[in-house]
C-alpha cells in the first residue's frame, strides 16, 4: 500500500533550455554533429534536434535531420522554408487559425 505524506518538499522542476547557439547551423551547409564533441553529452541526439527544431521554426526555417543507429552523431540542413505559391505564381497568403469568418450580409 502506498504510503501517504503530511508534507514533502518537491524539487523545482520545469524545462531548461538547451544553452546552444544554433544561428551558425542555420546557413543551408550540411552539418554533422557528434555528441559529446559538438553538443553536451548529457543532451540526447533526440532533444538536440527538438531544441533545433523550435528554434529553426521560430524563424521560418525547416530542418532536415538524420539520427546515426548509435544516436551518437545526427546531420541536419536547416534552411529557409518554402513560400507557397498559388496558381498564377504569387506567393499564398498564411493560413488562417479558428473558425472561418462569415460572409459580410
Amino acid at each position: 500500500m502506498p504510503k501517504k505524506l503530511d508534507t514533502f518538499e518537491f524539487p523545482h522542476g520545469g524545462r531548461k533550455g538547451l544553452d546552444y547557439d544554433f544561428a551558425p547551423l542555420c546557413d543551408g551547409s550540411i552539418w554533422e554533429l557528434e555528441r559529446g564533441v559538438d553538443f553536451p553529452i548529457e543532451t540526447t541526439a533526440d532533444t538536440f534536434l527538438g531544441a533545433l527544431s523550435r528554434y529553426a521554426n521560430q524563424r521560418n526555417l525547416r530542418v532536415s535531420k538524420h539520427v546515426s543507429d548509435d544516436k551518437n552523431t545526427v546531420t541536419v540542413r536547416v534552411k529557409p522554408k518554402k513560400e507557397k505559391k498559388t496558381e498564377d505564381g504569387s506567393p499564398s497568403e498564411p493560413a488562417r487559425r479558428g473558425r472561418p469568418r462569415k460572409a459580410a450580409a
